[in-house]
């Protein structure tokens, strides 16, 4: 409930010069690669958006195509395989034990080259609102 409130007093106005420093602690490269595109994923787009960071790829399990559109990669893991030039943060909440698995069996290292949506929200709130 406490995540739900500070992300609707963060929306009421931001204060992007605070975002942007809590997200670059996290993520100093200008781009990131998620993986799910359904509630979770749509709050972290608007996240990296207001951190003025660029989301390159969406991956989702259940894209059975592959786009591009905006300048952001849309595909399925199974017909593109992973990049590896950014960071992937997991934002599917349900499947984020078995992607981890699959990330950490293919040499992805946690919280290095993959992040879990459930972590990296409070950790970016919790810095934003000056909460420990």
């Amino acid at each position: 409930m406490k995540i739900c409130f500070w992300e609707y007093k963060l929306y009421q106005s931001p204060n992007l010069s605070k975002i942007k420093a809590s997200f670059k602690k996290i993520f100093p490269k200008k781009a990131v690669a998620l993986w799910g595109y359904g509630t979770n994923g749509n709050r972290c787009q608007n996240l990296f958006k207001l951190a003025g960071i660029k989301i390159s790829c969406i991956y989702d399990n259940a894209f059975s195509y592959t786009k591009y559109e905006n300048g952001t990669l849309y595909t399925n893991f199974y017909q593109t395989g992973l990049k590896r030039d950014y960071p992937i943060l997991i934002s599917t909440s349900y499947y984020e034990n078995e992607i981890s698995e699959q990330l950490t069996s293919l040499g992805f290292k946690k919280n290095q080259d993959f992040f879990l949506f459930s972590e990296i929200e409070k950790a970016v709130l919790n810095e934003y609102f000056d909460e420990d």
